[in-house]
């Protein structure tokens, strides 16, 4: 009996693996799927006046609405971002717990000390340069709007 309940344990277990795996490859596909979206939307808003340059005097003071525009969007991916970067951080730790033990994925700052840089998760430094650096292009847009066109 403790064989076939052992084997009934075992094969839920790899289910919940297979599901969990399955969860996790949607998440992470998700986030960076949304993370070029959005990129390439804030790009596109800030490249607008470039594409259309013999109009930019006619339409200028409209035109500044679109680094407003860009601001915007950059801190609403940010927020979406963040966000689906919490859910995939938690569906990978289940799928680590649920894990047998030699299979297990160990932090790497436990085994290796870093600099205070370099020991931030990849994903928290990749949202928040996608903020720093958007809202930095928009702001610069805007300046260049503003003061030579």
């Amino acid at each position: 009996m403790t064989d076939k309940a052992g084997e009934a344990t075992s094969g839920t277990s790899i289910e919940l693996i297979k599901l969990l795996w399955e969860e996790f490859k949607y998440r992470h596909e998700l986030f960076w799927r949304l993370f070029f979206s959005f990129s390439l939307a804030i790009l596109f808003l800030l490249a607008l006046p470039y594409a259309y340059a013999e109009n930019v005097k006619v339409f200028k003071k409209l035109l500044i609405f679109l680094p407003v525009a860009a601001c915007t969007v950059t801190v609403f991916s940010y927020w979406v971002l963040c966000a689906e970067y919490q859910r995939l951080v938690a569906t990978r730790k289940q799928f680590n717990d649920v894990l047998p033990e030699q299979f297990k994925e160990y932090p790497l700052n436990d085994q290796v000390k870093f600099s205070k840089l370099l020991n931030k998760p990849v994903g928290w430094v990749v949202v928040n340069a996608f903020l720093i650096c958007f809202l930095f292009l928009a702001i610069l847009d805007a300046y260049f709007l503003l003061c030579f066109m």
